[in-house]
């Protein structure tokens, strides 16, 4: 580039800058030079010359001519040097730049001085937001099966107060118990059949409750839970109440089998038939006196005709 020169019959003198603002507005391409010294006169940039660095080459040269010492061979410092806000203006990306280029008078971008720091920060601003929304959709789910868990509770709780009502309703004893006897539920019913409140027979067993005669009740007994075909046969039994007395119970057992067939428990009903069995005995005792009695009049109706025939002869 011309630093300076004179134009015209009236001597105009064209500075540098009077030439590169010609340049530079008369066309769209980058101007690019070799010399520092016209940094930020519309100049890109270029493979320039430092006039410091050749200042200093200038001085090696001077003192190697002072001290009559052998002269270097002149290499010029040229870097390739850019001007940052000319590559911004004619939209020159920094990345096709050479890899050892020094860009000066950078005007500043939040994107270029803190790229990194937002990548950075836009990926954990991601992870957060795939943090939260997977958070999010584990709260909806453990909220749906908090649903589902009290909606089930609920149903088990209307399901139990029903069941409780249908036992409690029935006027005969009823005896839930585990595997091994345990009584773990009874309905009001006990109190009237055995004088014991439900309450009190948690935890008793069973068969503290029967008066075994002899080991033929004990096999009907089992026989009645072992039933194969699912329709329990009743068998009567001795059972003891709370006050020592006992009384006659028709009993009806069956297994508790979950739907995976594990045997849970035993369900017994039992009913008081004293009073039953006193009307049969009646009952019977009637019969027997009605047959007894026809016998006699039949006797007494023979008896008659052969002691007129007697009288008769």
């Amino acid at each position: 580039l011309i630093l300076s020169y004179e134009f015209g019959a009236g001597g105009y003198t064209f500075t540098t800058q009077d030439v590169l603002s010609e340049i530079t507005s008369t066309t769209t391409i980058p101007v690019f030079g070799l010399f520092d010294s016209v940094y930020g006169r519309g100049i890109v940039g270029g493979y320039m010359s430092r006039a410091s660095s050749s200042a200093e080459l200038v001085g090696e040269f001077a003192l190697a001519l002072l001290y009559d010492e052998p002269i270097p061979d002149p290499v010029l410092p040229y870097n390739y040097l850019f001007d940052g806000s000319e590559l911004d203006r004619v939209g020159i990306d920094r990345d096709l730049l050479p890899p050892d280029s020094v860009i000066e008078f950078e005007t500043f971008s939040l994107w270029r001085t803190y790229r990194s720091q937002i990548v950075a920060g836009i990926l954990v601003i991601l992870f957060q937001a795939l943090l939260i929304f997977a958070l999010a959709i584990s709260l909806r789910k453990q909220k749906s099966v908090r649903t589902a868990l009290k909606e089930q509770a609920q149903d088990l709780s209307v399901q139990k107060k029903l069941f409780e009502s249908v036992i409690n309703s029935i006027p005969d004893a009823i005896l839930i118990t585990h595997i091994d006897g345990t009584i773990y539920a009874a309905n009001r019913s006990t109190k009237d059949v055995f004088g014991f409140e439900p309450e009190q027979l948690m935890g008793k067993k069973a068969s503290d409750l029967i008066r075994y005669r002899d080991d033929e009740q004990r096999q009907q007994e089992q026989a009645m839970l072992e039933s194969q075909d699912g329709v329990p046969t009743p068998i009567i039994l001795r059972f003891k109440k709370r006050n020592g007395d006992t009384f006659a119970g028709e009993t009806i057992g069956t297994k508790i089998i979950s739907s995976e067939g594990e045997e849970l428990g035993y369900f017994s009903l039992i009913r008081d038939i004293t009073g039953r069995l006193v009307e049969e005995q009646e009952q019977q005792q009637s019969q027997k006196m009605q047959a007894l009695g026809k016998l006699v009049g039949g006797i007494a109706h023979d008896f008659n005709n052969l002691l007129m025939a007697i009288l008769g002869n």
